[in-house]
């Protein structure tokens, strides 16, 4: 049993997918944002930040900076992940 949820299934981190690495589809899906139970529970939404990263082969995935104009220009091929944990 994992004692560490996965923010994924308490929000929609994409439409789609909770993918943020290369096309990001469930199949190779290796990011994760693991919190423990008491901060899991004040979890009110979270994301994938791909605007620095490459849209896929014909560049049409999802929106990024215009200077992104192929897979070399990414800041990486993984997109950056956040959660939005409400603390008080």
């Amino acid at each position: 049993m994992n004692d560490l949820p996965d923010v994924s299934t308490r929000v929609r981190l994409r439409q789609g997918t909770p993918e943020a690495v290369g096309t990001c589809t469930a199949a190779n899906r290796i990011d994760y944002i693991l919190l423990s139970p008491a901060l899991f529970a004040k979890v009110t939404g979270g994301g994938i930040f791909r605007m620095g990263a490459w849209g896929g082969k014909n560049d049409s995935l999802w929106p990024h900076y215009d200077t992104v104009t192929k897979a070399t220009d990414a800041a990486s091929d993984h997109a950056a992940m956040y959660a939005d944990i409400r603390l008080t």
